[in-house]
């Protein structure tokens, strides 16, 4: 076998073992996709609670309690650091999707460039003051001591970390970001193995020592992997540019960077827990709990950052916009969290019988119904970060604060408060169902469909400009001419016609001549209409301009439209995409994975026209760009009678999504 098989024979495997998110989107993919998601975390999950063990006893067998809790207290600060961190990077993540998916890289990378560059220098600046407070504040008579020394690691950690999930998130918007699972596994192993390996020459100092080297390991990694998928995008980052572009970060992105932090605050709700429970001990008993709930959190972790797995998953959902798909993953993603926690809870009850955790032992069974609240909890906050619903998370995290402060007040019992825990969990998630997908704002789109556009056009309270552009092709694309045009005017609402034609509307004219500079002479036609108030005149000085709108019918109302269809084409599909519901209840497999590829692709594509797939014909019934129906015509039929059909769904998309237009 030559080279060039053997390397085609390996791309296939890989490629047959890689599951897509499309799969998880029909009934014979999700269950594989979710297990190909999930077993990076169940096998670390598995690791990290075995080492956490480990390095309590180590710690316990050479430190006094109360180094425990200071060991606690600054592992817990640093989880809680990158998760605030973490989550105001969303502001990143929505410009840079926003920048890309309009076709503007260059704005990605100059935001991507901005961000990095302040985390570098937020990074410095705090690990600087907080080795500079622990130098400041040592002890007289004990001088520099194992603890010191501890925290001044977790502090140069803590800036390793943020330089590099900066650098993570600015590509984790658009793709995920490929590492194998030895380099996932490597530091959490090394964490201890380290410490073990330092122990003849440094003693105790290799606690310290270890965790350090560890984090510049992890931060190496990490970069490397992320380098890599920066090389195989469209997206350079430029390092001479980086404190030159931090000067375009603007009081608004701040401003929004802290509320995306706090709103995913409520994600380390447990470790919260872990840290108020720890100051507040009020006998050893309570503490040794409080140790005890720090080595199982890698069980408590599990049984909901699975979700955070999915996060991309939700906003790739949040921009398609299709309601159909939307609810089948979120029932499916329900059933997930209701199992996988059932499965961590008996794997954390077995750990505490196994290695004879007393403390735990007698309560043990209750982390069952505490994993499957939390589970639930952590999947409706991821929810509510995804789409943006931030109001909700606030529900939700003010709910869980005071339930875990009043626990922690009123009871100093390990089963009374893990019994409280779950009820209170359970009480909030029954409260609090989780919150449904709006629409995403379009407005920073280069184009908008067809009906989106209509419809904001007709909503607007003044009269409007309307005009219409077609553009020689050999100068410029539709699309090149229309940034141009909008970078000199910004309040301008664009429409793409077709590959030589768009058209736009504003409440603030321009004149032909600016037209005509702004995009370089590229435009061979111009059509204005000045002062444009009514839907209907609107529609009829479009219409002229879209041979797809001559027709004069009037539009049918979608139970017309099915009963039209049926009619028509007594062979063909008719899909209700808001209520899941098949017109022939036998369509197998392959046709609703095409199915499901249509209304992916209805979101990226020109709505104007058909879809050919296999021998069928598929047209998209999607008022204000949401679709609704979607019908499969048999291409065996007339090629007239299926365009007849396709035009009377696109005028009847048009009308329907301008509202009080009944016709023209």
């Amino acid at each position: 076998m030559s080279e060039i098989a053997q390397w085609l024979h390996r791309k296939q495997r890989q490629g047959e073992r890689h599951r897509r998110f499309t799969d998880a989107l029909v009934t014979d993919g999700k269950v594989g996709y979710v297990a190909y998601r999930l077993k990076f975390l169940s096998i670390r999950m598995l690791l990290k609670a075995a080492l956490h063990l480990a390095e309590m006893s180590l710690f316990a067998r050479y430190f006094e309690v109360d180094f425990l809790a200071g060991v606690i207290l600054v592992r817990s600060a640093v989880l809680l650091a990158i998760s605030l961190w973490w989550g105001g990077l969303e502001q990143l993540r929505e410009e840079v999707r926003t920048a890309v998916f309009s076709g503007q890289q260059h704005l990605a990378t100059v935001a991507i460039e901005k961000w990095l560059s302040l985390s570098i220098l937020f990074s410095g600046i705090t690990t600087v003051m907080g080795v500079a407070v622990i130098l400041l504040t040592t002890d007289e008579k004990l001088g520099f001591s194992i603890y010191n020394a501890y925290a001044i690691a977790c502090f140069i950690r803590l800036g390793l970390d943020v330089t590099a999930r900066t650098y993570h998130s600015g590509m984790f918007a658009i793709k995920r970001i490929y590492r194998p699972l030895w380099s996932i596994l490597l530091g959490d192993f090394l964490d201890v193995a380290l410490v073990l390996a330092l122990w003849p020459w440094l003693g105790v100092w290799s606690f310290s020592i270890a965790f350090l080297l560890v984090g510049v390991m992890r931060f190496v990694l990490l970069l490397h992997f992320v380098k890599r998928s920066y090389h195989q995008s469209r997206l350079r980052i430029h390092k001479a540019r980086l404190w030159r572009s931090m000067k375009t970060l603007r009081l608004a992105e701040i401003v929004g960077s802290l509320k995306h932090g706090t709103a995913n605050a409520t994600a380390l709700i447990d470790v919260l827990f872990i840290v108020v429970l720890t100051l507040t001990a009020k006998n050893d008993e309570m503490m040794l709990f409080a140790v005890a709930m720090y080595v199982l959190r890698p069980f408590v972790s599990a049984g909901y950052s699975w979700s955070r797995l999915f996060y991309f998953d939700f906003k790739v959902l949040l921009r398609w916009r299709c309601a159909l798909l939307t609810a089948r993953f979120e029932r499916f993603v329900k059933k997930v969290a209701i199992l996988f926690s059932v499965i961590v809870g008996i794997l954390c009850v077995s750990w505490t019988w196994i290695w004879s955790m007393w403390e735990l032992q007698s309560v043990a069974w209750l982390f069952l119904p505490l994993l499957l609240s939390r589970s639930v909890f952590g999947l409706y906050q991821v929810l509510g970060f995804s789409y943006v619903k931030y109001g909700y998370l606030a529900k939700i995290s003010i709910g869980a604060i005071l339930v875990f402060g009043a626990l922690v007040w009123w009871f100093s019992d390990p089963f009374l408060l893990l019994l409280g825990l779950s009820l209170g969990l359970v009480v909030i998630v029954l409260l609090f169902p989780p919150p449904a997908m709006e629409r995403p704002d379009t407005e920073s789109v280069l184009f908008t469909s067809l009906p989106d556009w209509l419809s904001r056009a007709a909503n607007t309270t003044v009269p409007v400009q309307l005009g219409v552009c077609t553009v020689d092709p050999r100068i410029l694309s539709a699309s090149k001419v229309q940034r141009a045009f909008s970078t000199q005017f910004a309040d301008c609402t664009f429409v793409k016609i077709s590959r030589y034609r768009f058209a736009w509307f504003t409440a603030t004219p321009v004149t032909r001549t600016q037209v005509v500079q702004a995009t370089a002479g590229a435009i061979c036609e111009l059509k204005i209409f000045e002062n444009v108030s009514d839907e209907g005149e609107l529609l009829r000085m479009v219409s002229t301009h879209v041979p797809l709108l001559s027709s004069n019918e009037s539009p049918l109302r979608p139970e017309q439209l099915k009963e039209k269809f049926g009619e028509m084409f007594s062979t063909g599909v008719c899909l209700d995409a808001i209520q899941g519901v098949v017109s022939r209840k036998r369509v197998s497999s392959v046709e609703v994975k095409e199915l499901v590829s249509i209304m992916v692709q209805f979101q990226r594509r020109n709505w104007q026209r058909s879809y050919r797939v296999g021998n069928n014909d598929v047209s998209v019934f999607a008022p204000g760009g949401v679709p609704q129906l979607v019908f499969w015509v048999p291409r065996d039929i007339s090629q007239q009678k299926r365009d007849e059909w396709h035009t009377m769904v696109s005028w009847a998309t048009i009308l329907h999504s301008v509202p009080h237009v009944k016709s023209i």
